[in-house]
């Protein structure tokens, strides 16, 4: 991941839930404050809810680079790795010629984690006035709302790992029986 800014508490939620998580920060500031205070306030909100769960929060470490070893190049070597270099650069620039474009979606990777929702999730509460029309489960982007059969009728069914708090199913509700809890 060439920029933390693109984690979110939901992200690390699901990285931290299951197993420790450390993560080295250090070097954001000096890129760009603005992602480091946002990166800090997700980190401090995913712990919030990691501790509710008795789960380790997320620790912060600071890797340090390696220091380049300095050692005498015979002139063989150097040329061995100058014409080594310069095939991986032209291999490299090939590849970048080829045009692949690759996308994270990281409500899809959310979804196939198998995480359990906690706070920092959206909730959704559903009045009595629901009518199940699913115009509601149309809208939504990340199909996080869908309706299914029960014996007694249809139902809305809320996945809150793939909700993103947009609001379009509480906007768009004829009878207005949604109501969406943002994330904390």
């Amino acid at each position: 991941m060439p920029c933390l800014g693109a984690l979110n508490r939901r992200l690390l939620w699901a990285l931290a839930e299951k197993k420790p998580l450390s993560i080295d920060t250090s070097r954001c500031r000096q890129c760009n404050p603005a992602v480091a205070d946002w990166l800090a306030r997700e980190i401090e909100a995913c712990n919030a809810a990691l501790q509710e769960t008795n789960k380790t929060p997320i620790k912060l470490v600071h890797v340090k680079e390696a220091a380049s070893a300095s050692q005498q190049v015979g002139r063989r070597s150097f040329f061995q790795s100058l014409f080594h270099a310069a095939s991986e650069s032209a291999a490299e620039f090939a590849r970048s010629q080829t045009n692949l474009q690759y996308a994270f979606d990281p409500v899809i990777w959310l979804d196939r984690q198998n995480i359990s929702p906690s706070g920092i999730f959206p909730r959704l509460s559903l009045a009595k006035t629901c009518t199940a029309c699913g115009l509601c489960s149309m809208l939504c982007p990340e199909k996080a709302l869908s309706i299914g059969q029960e014996a007694n009728g249809p139902r809305l069914f809320f996945n809150p790992i793939k909700c993103t708090g947009c609001g379009l199913c509480v906007n768009n509700c004829p009878q207005a029986a949604l109501s969406l809890q943002a994330k904390e």
